[in-house]
């Protein structure tokens, strides 16, 4: 019968939904001490595993953050590209970018809502290269 301080990796991968071969592994990265007879100490082995998840929530929680702020700042420059286009004050990117003579040069929008939904190309007169 298993001691009171001990709990056998299958009751544990029962637990934790984690195989045997996985709490080994964690074993062996150090979060708690390797079982002994198939035995894991039970306190050491709960406590590690608790630590272990902790950690693969904040590595998780960062990486999600990461992706928030990337989203927030392509909002803020879809913005203020569109309100750019809306007060018609469009920046050609390079000089050579500008449209030919048979081409209208970019005017303000006098109707905003004319304004909204069109592309830039579609306002300046370029052919929308696709």
């Amino acid at each position: 019968m298993a001691d009171v301080g001990t709990i056998s990796g299958e009751k544990l991968s029962a637990l934790t939904g984690l195989t045997d071969r996985r709490h080994r592994q964690l074993a062996k990265e150090g979060y708690f001490p390797p079982p002994l007879r198939g035995l894991y100490p039970a306190w050491p082995a709960i406590t590690g595993l608790f630590k272990y998840h902790r950690e693969q929530l904040s590595k998780k929680s960062d990486s999600l953050s990461k992706l928030d702020e990337r989203a927030k700042t392509a909002k803020c420059e879809k913005t203020e590209a569109e309100t750019a286009l809306i007060v018609g004050k469009f920046i050609y990117p390079k000089i050579g970018d500008r449209p030919g003579p048979d081409q209208s040069l970019a005017q303000p929008a006098n109707d905003v809502s004319a304004a909204i939904g069109t592309r830039a190309s579609d306002k300046i007169g370029w052919p929308h290269g696709n």
